[in-house]
């Protein structure tokens, strides 16, 4: 059996062949794909996508749903912030799975 992991990365191993014109990264977790902040804190060694992704390939439809459903409660409760110690997103870290981002300028 392959893990979510091992898919997550011939993915992105695809993609890049199939796509050399687009950035792509993976795996790296959603809260890192999508907010700089938290990219510049768990992202070492540099990414042109990391933060700024504005397409996410998940591993499976019910880790897309739980990641977006997560993410919009994580903002209604953005909040929470506030109170943890750390520079990353406590809601949206609750669901973080490898994915594999892309970053498409048109």
């Amino acid at each position: 059996m392959v893990s979510i992991c091992d898919q997550v990365k011939r993915t992105a191993e695809l993609l890049r062949e199939r796509r050399p014109d687009l950035a792509v990264e993976g795996p790296i977790q959603y809260d890192a794909a999508v907010d700089p902040e938290v990219a510049a804190v768990k992202v070492k060694g540099g990414s042109e996508v990391a933060g700024r992704a504005n397409v996410c390939i998940f591993p499976d439809l019910n880790t897309g749903n739980n990641t977006y459903k997560v993410r919009h409660v994580g903002r209604a409760l953005s909040s929470l912030k506030a109170h943890n110690d750390t520079n990353v997103h406590p809601i949206a870290d609750v669901a973080c799975m490898g994915l594999t981002i892309v970053r498409i300028d048109q």
